[in-house]
């Protein structure tokens, strides 16, 4: 059996990469692995290097090969969706060969290279953006910063923001909003600083950023034009996101947003070492591209340690994307196929919450309650009219995750909310088997190591029995606090970083 090591060879010198693993390209339009696929990284030193040739192979059993063929996913130096194959970077001039995969490089071009070639783009290439980057980018020499979460709602990069308006570093920093955002922001202090998503502002400031604070992924969250323009014009401008997340990373999504899918993640800020090492070994990121500050929603809380009694329930349920009919080409998100979402074995469960005859008997007699809190893509789609348990009661906002004593959810990233306010987690998934088919973005989580947060229940009448016993024992509703409090060790000392920023 043969094995392949891929090298550089610059100037006629080969040496190989010094580090392989396994590709997220192992995942061929799956959820779940294809086939083995090899990637490799490395950095080169041109600093010291006038002019020279960069080639790519590989030497199996002292032969050596070149590729003839090539794809270039997400290029940060060539705009070759548009067919360039010259980028200019801090006086050098690149080229490529896209039919020998050969790299050429040379000094001392000067910068006036650079913006006339951006200008002949904008002359004879069409796209939109081309024009206002020889218009704009160099108009000003303010350091911009921009934070957005998502259409209708606020998040990590709204309480980032917050934490850093105030700071007299120079920086101009901007909140993008949507139409609307009176009706979710009702501290209008800085309003001043608010920017409405889409306007020519927007995209004069995009255009000028430094820094792109995002909370959601993709980059029609953050960005006024549309993906396909951004993707033909990468390697002319090239985004520096720094992505807060809106949840801890606990789902397996690297076939997705790996470093190798998604380029424009320049930065990821984590809560926990799990995220950590998740990133590194199966991201494929530099431990250098990581911040351990934690979540910002994070910072501030006040953990209160106690032993919790069955009264008030939150349940919280994760969208599904099959019950969806795409994502709005202008940027509201994921559109849900009512039809298919009222049929839903997940709806189909919460109307039981509502109108069982018999949890509702035994709700009342121990005076508990239960609070439904849809997922913001179905909330609009929810018919629980004429509902005979009056214990249980839909609402829109989550005003204090520590005043519940459970937290019910399904496939929600939501759970580590409740594991940093010490709430008792069951996971109720009676469509699992469907999950595990693929009816997500996911199929399988990232877990802490050596750590069992939550027991898992699949029917309604199961969920029933547990809450029943979880009601009558107590040890049984918190026999897994302990592994929180280890848990949430971690995430302390990175929120503690965080409050020093």
């Amino acid at each position: 059996m043969f094995t392949a090591t891929p090298f550089y060879e610059i100037d006629g010198v080969r040496v190989p990469f010094s580090k392989t693993y396994e590709s997220t390209e192992s995942y061929f339009m799956q959820k779940h692995k294809t086939h083995n696929f090899m990637g490799f990284k490395d950095s080169i030193d041109l600093t010291k290097k006038n002019a020279g040739t960069i080639k790519i192979g590989y030497e199996v059993d002292g032969f050596y090969y070149y590729p003839d063929l090539m794809f270039i996913r997400n290029s940060r130096l060539f705009a070759d969706k548009m067919g360039m194959n010259v980028a200019y970077v801090e006086g050098v001039r690149f080229s490529i060969d896209y039919d020998r995969f050969v790299i050429t490089f040379a000094r001392n071009i000067s910068e006036q290279a650079k913006y006339q070639l951006q200008l002949g783009y904008a002359d004879n290439q069409g796209n939109e953006i081309l024009n206002e980057i020889s218009e704009v980018q160099y108009e000003t020499n303010d350091i911009v910063w921009l934070y957005t979460d998502t259409i209708g709602k606020i998040d990590n990069a709204y309480t980032q923001f917050l934490h850093d308006i105030d700071k007299n570093d120079g920086i101009v920093r901007k909140y993008i909003v949507h139409e609307g955002y009176e009706q979710y922001i009702t501290d209008l202090r800085h309003e001043k600083h608010f920017v409405l998503f889409g306007s020519e502002e927007h995209k004069r400031l995009f255009l000028n950023s430094n820094t792109l604070v995002a909370a959601f992924q993709g980059i029609d969250t953050f960005s006024p034009y549309p993906k396909n323009v951004i993707n033909q014009i990468r390697g002319i401008l090239n985004l520096n996101v720094v992505y807060l997340q809106h949840g801890l990373l606990h789902a397996k999504i690297e076939h997705i947003y790996s470093s190798e899918k998604v380029d424009f993640y320049r930065k990821w800020v984590v809560s926990s070492q799990m995220e950590f090492d998740e990133l590194v070994n199966n991201y494929h990121l530099d431990s250098s591209q990581i911040i351990r500050s934690g979540m910002p929603r994070f910072f501030g809380r006040k953990r209160e340690i106690k032993q919790r009694k069955l009264k008030k329930v939150l349940y919280a349920p994760s969208w599904r994307r099959n019950l969806m009919m795409g994502q709005s080409y202008k940027g509201s998100g994921w559109q849900p196929n009512e039809g298919l979402l009222k049929k839903s074995i997940i709806m189909e469960n919460i109307r039981k919450l509502f109108n069982d005859e018999k949890l509702s008997q035994w709700l009342k007699e121990q005076d508990i309650s239960i609070d439904v809190k849809l997922h913001p893509i179905m909330a609009n789609f929810s018919d629980f009219n004429n509902q005979t348990n009056s214990n249980v009661q839909l609402i829109n906002d989550i005003a204090d995750m520590s005043e519940y004593d459970l937290f019910i959810t399904d496939y929600s990233s939501f759970m580590y909310d409740a594991v940093a306010d010490n709430v008792p987690i069951l996971l109720f998934q009676p469509d699992l088997d469907y999950f595990i088919d693929g009816i997500h973005t996911f199929i399988d989580y990232v877990t802490p190591a050596n750590r069992t947060l939550a027991d898992s229940v699949y029917s309604f009448d199961e969920l029933v029995e547990t809450l029943k016993r979880m009601e009558a024992d107590s040890l049984n509703l918190n026999k897994h606090l302990d592994d929180y409090e280890d848990f949430c060790k971690c995430l302390l000392i990175l929120w503690k970083l965080f409050m020093r920023r």
